[in-house]
């Protein structure tokens, strides 16, 4: 079985309805808005493990054909929303729409904006989760991240968030950020989990926490989400007093809570 089928297997898994349940499950959207299938098998097995059944229905999505193969820019951004916001907007609306959308890719997605925009259904990316739990946490963060690009474009996707982004002793002035440092590596290598992988990990993790002080240390990049070995890394270099955010994890269970609270 290739991955494309794996996904798809997982993805139907969750369409059919348990006939246990004595009420109807809340639906929940999952979209990797990129269009590589091992992605969306990959976190479609862990979030698996990690959701209440009896209340929720996890509906799994890959984007179109003309959807990028990874995001790596605003051009692959733009390119992503366009291919994937018809999905969203046929998931929001006739008769049986979704009752949350999570939007799995660690970027600042216009996709996110624009179908905030459309709906009244509760809609995260993981971005948005992360940086949430980070500021609810309290303590000093910073970002493990894919590609050098991504440094500057994640710190002022951070800004935008949260305010400004002033540095103060290599530390911002706003929700305790300390900012974004790459691994240097791609989703593809990530994926791999490769000794090269974990080098990387120890180096970021070491000038998280060593030089910037971090207390806490942001996943960011969807294939590093439920990566035991990047987790035992972190923690390894880290210690165990540091704290690991995982945005699918939280956008999962922060969608949980909205859609209970009605919120």
């Amino acid at each position: 079985m290739d991955l494309s089928e794996s996904a798809k297997e997982i993805k139907n898994s969750f369409l059919k309805a348990d006939p246990t349940l004595k009420e109807p499950a809340a639906r929940i959207l999952i979209l990797n808005p990129n269009s590589t299938d091992s992605v969306t098998a990959s976190f479609g097995k862990f979030i698996a493990l990690r959701t209440d059944s009896n209340r929720f229905q996890f509906l799994f999505e890959t984007g179109p054909p003309n959807s990028p193969e990874v995001v790596v820019d605003q051009a692959t951004e733009d390119q992503a929303t366009q291919a994937c916001l018809p999905i969203l907007e046929a998931a929001t609306s006739g008769a049986n729409p979704v009752q949350g959308i999570l939007i799995a890719c660690f970027a600042d997605l216009p996709l996110v904006h624009l179908v905030r925009q459309s709906t009244l259904i509760p809609v995260l990316g993981v971005f948005d989760a992360a940086v949430l739990h980070c500021l609810a946490i309290g303590l000093d963060w910073g970002i493990m991240t894919t590609g050098k690009p991504w440094e500057p474009r994640l710190d002022e996707a951070v800004e935008r968030m949260i305010g400004s982004n002033t540095q103060q002793r290599g530390k911002s002035t706003s929700g305790r950020f300390v900012g974004t440092v790459a691994t240097g590596l791609s989703l593809a290598q990530i994926v791999e989990d490769g000794g090269t992988l974990r080098d990387e990990v120890r180096r970021v993790t070491m000038e998280l926490t060593g030089r910037r002080g971090a207390k806490v240390i942001v996943l960011g990049s969807i294939g590093m989400s439920g990566m035991e070995s990047v987790v035992k890394v972190i923690k390894e270099v880290g210690g165990e007093h540091v704290r690991i955010v995982d945005g699918l994890v939280f956008g999962v269970e922060a969608l949980q809570a909205m859609i209970k609270t009605g919120s």
